[in-house]
């Protein structure tokens, strides 16, 4: 930034990088999270937004980058303060993309998302039902043969599953979702690395249609689809612990339906704990999840006549309970740096 001062053409550019690494050494430089550091990447965004001229033809893919730094430092800050600013600044990145432009679609995309992350944390339904249409003009925008047009339904489709209001309507909605689900997969050359990425989705809308209908005639087929995408998942993916735990929870509820004595719910919570175990070994769980493998392994366990492995398993779901007690107390705090920065 010393190079590219207040009034260089290249001084929001200069900010941002130095956001970027800002961030990242706050979430990233020792084992708790620096909320100075995040708290002055709060202001170095926003004197890069305004040192940005709007003229320049790479303004609006700059203004998205902001826009994508804001909101990871947001989830470091735990501030929720922060999301109709980075929306802002996301509708200013679309606001100045032309038309025609080939990254449009992709912006209307990213403005969904965070239209539909606002719409949950801040519990404001206008935002959510923005989200849906605003997906789907994304979707709409990309024509039938282009190379990338699944991903974009994907997105549609995944807004759809997520965003729950309405709950007379959620048959409809989980039907379109699943519906565009198996139209993006279908668009998928064989091999193509996204098909584990479509097939846990469809496992997982079949799944969420029981939660919220009852209707249970897609168990069977989520189970058998989640299996898939496990086995397509690399050990080293990112999202493996996702979709094992994908797996599991139709699995188990599965096996709380089937009767003890044909022996099917034997075989299936065998494989629900299967399932679990590779869940809760992974060390970046959230807290969140692994309460929920714990407290489900140990009811599996005592359905298996295992009160030893239950035992085991409420334990550690009860270690976690310092650690939620820290991240609440400590939130506050920093929601509060992240409003008072620059």
């Amino acid at each position: 930034t010393d190079a590219a001062p207040p009034g260089h053409p290249l001084a929001g550019r200069a900010l941002a990088a130095l956001a970027c690494a800002t961030v990242w050494l706050a979430a990233n430089g020792s084992e708790e999270v620096d909320d100075v550091l995040a708290d002055e990447t709060v202001g170095l965004v926003r004197q890069a937004a305004a040192a940005l001229p709007p003229g320049e033809p790479d303004t609006p893919a700059r203004l998205d980058d902001l826009a994508s730094l804001l909101f990871d430092t947001a989830n470091v800050l735990g501030d929720r303060s922060l999301l109709p600013e980075t929306l802002a600044l996301q509708r200013r990145a679309l606001d100045l993309t032309p038309a025609d432009a080939p990254f449009r679609p992709f912006r209307l995309s990213t403005l969904a998302g965070l239209l539909e992350e606002a719409a949950v944390v801040l519990d404001e339904p206008a935002r959510g039902t923005e989200a849906v249409a605003v997906a789907r003009a994304a979707a709409d925008s990309l024509p039938a043969d282009h190379p990338n047009k699944h991903e974009l339904i994907f997105n549609l489709a995944s807004t759809l599953l997520r965003w729950r209001a309405g709950a007379d309507r959620a048959a409809d909605r989980l039907d379109e979702a699943e519906r565009l689900y198996r139209t993006g997969r279908d668009m998928l050359p064989p091999g193509h690395p996204d098909h584990a990425r479509f097939i846990s989705a469809l496992s997982q809308v079949l799944y969420v249609r029981y939660e919220e209908t009852g209707d249970r005639s897609g168990l069977a087929e989520a189970l058998a689809l989640a299996r898939e995408a496990v086995r397509l998942t690399p050990p080293d993916d990112p999202f493996r612990t996702e979709r094992r735990m994908l797996l599991a929870r139709p699995c188990t509820v599965l096996h709380d339906l089937a009767q003890e004595e044909d022996g099917q719910a034997a075989t299936l919570r065998a494989e629900a704990l299967a399932s679990w175990d590779a869940v809760v070994a992974d060390e970046d769980l959230p807290i969140g999840r692994r309460l929920e493998a714990q407290e489900t392994r140990a009811r599996l366990a005592l359905a298996g006549d295992d009160p030893h492995l239950a035992l085991r398993a409420l334990e550690d779901a009860l270690a976690q309970m310092p650690r939620i007690a820290r991240r609440w107390l400590t939130g506050p705090a920093r929601k509060d740096a992240a409003r008072r920065a620059p």
